[in-house]
């Protein structure tokens, strides 16, 4: 029930000198002071990235506490 992927522009992109760092495949976040969550949130469909000058705007809409459900 996922939304269609957006089309994938073919036209090159000029983009000056960056690095780019990945550590490990995975990372463990530790919740303190609060009881974990009985369900994960639900997947995000509408990811969407932004190039605005030296940065990266990243947009999406929250998809709820709890499955669909809270905020």
């Amino acid at each position: 029930m996922n939304p269609p992927k957006p089309p994938v522009s073919e036209e090159p992109l000029e983009v000056e000198n960056f690095t780019r760092t990945a550590t490990g495949e995975s990372f463990v976040v530790t919740l303190s002071g609060t009881t974990p969550p009985n369900f994960p949130p639900n997947r995000i469909t509408d990811l969407s990235a932004e190039i605005q000058e030296d940065t990266v705007l990243l947009s999406w809409t929250a998809p709820g506490e709890d499955l669909d459900q809270g905020t």
